[in-house]
């Protein structure tokens, strides 16, 4: 259930107030996931004086970049440092169903559900993938992954502004931040076979997309991208793992950006011919043997 964010700029708490919610304070701490990666609260302290911290797990030095959290209410609490990613004097909500179990918290801004509870709503459709993001524009940064979740349809059933945004960020990326102008939109989209995957951020823009298509004896893939701002946040890899899913048991080919060959090798492509230019930028053609043939 949802309800009012109480002003942080009420006073603290008395210590007989603190002492009656530590309690329910206790089901707040744990750790919650978002798009974004994960974030924990802890809890400590004593009975009389509950402590709680907010950090970032993937943070180099967690402890460093933890901030001291004051309990506004049995649901609210409140930033009091702003060494780590939160804003001092930020309120921090949780929502509760009617069990009292913690369905939901924002922070900066950010939705984030109980680890738990988050990998259960996953089905066959969420992916979890570690590592750095493999766009077909430059991928630079190597961070902790959270579980993302990937949408899929073929071009029938796209929204058309969905479908809209996906060629917009193909373009931004391919034509204007490559400096490359070509025909992105050869046709290929609107093939009955042809599935399209995508992600969304918190403000439901996608901001990474690829395209599964079928070319006979192989499927093949192709359009990997993520918009520069999300890149290095695992979502790249978990477009790759959809995308592979439902042909994990035939042969897959793709054409790579010769800098990252390595990273389509975590997937199990191995090159498969010379190296080719193809619109001025160096490619290498890439295959997955079907399952009988992969090596083990």
């Amino acid at each position: 259930m949802t309800r009012d964010t109480p002003s942080a700029d009420r006073p603290p708490l008395t210590a007989d107030a603190l002492r009656a919610i530590a309690p329910a304070l206790d089901r707040l701490a744990g750790r919650y996931v978002s798009l974004w990666g994960a974030t924990d609260v802890l809890r400590g302290g004593t009975a009389e004086r509950p402590r709680l911290v907010l950090l970032d797990p993937a943070a180099p030095a967690p402890a460093d970049a933890a901030e001291e959290l004051r309990a506004l209410d049995a649901t609210t609490l409140r930033v009091e440092d702003a060494d780590g990613f939160g804003a001092c004097g930020e309120p921090i909500p949780f929502d509760l169903d009617a069990a009292g179990r913690v369905t939901r918290m924002r922070v900066t801004g950010v939705s984030a559900w109980p680890e738990e509870a988050y990998r259960a709503r996953r089905g066959d459709a969420w992916r979890h993938a570690d590592g750095v993001d493999g766009a077909e524009a430059e991928s630079d940064a190597h961070e902790e992954a959270a579980p993302v979740l990937v949408r899929a349809a073929a071009f029938a059933d796209l929204d058309p502004a969905v479908a809209y945004r996906l060629w917009a960020l193909r373009q931004a990326v391919f034509v204007v931040e490559q400096d490359c102008p070509y025909q992105d939109m050869d046709g290929r989209d609107m093939e009955p076979a042809t599935v399209h995957l995508w992600v969304y951020d918190e403000e439901d823009a996608p901001i990474g997309t690829v395209r599964l298509l079928d070319d006979g004896d192989h499927a093949r893939i192709g359009r990997v991208v993520v918009d520069r701002a999300h890149r290095g946040r695992g979502v790249a890899a978990a477009l790759m793992e959809a995308a592979l899913e439902p042909v994990r048991e035939r042969a897959c080919v793709l054409d790579a950006q010769a800098h990252l060959e390595h990273w389509y090798g975590r997937f199990g492509f191995a090159a498969d011919g010379p190296e080719f230019l193809e619109d001025g930028i160096p490619h290498v053609p890439m295959r997955r043997p079907e399952a009988g043939r992969r090596t083990p």
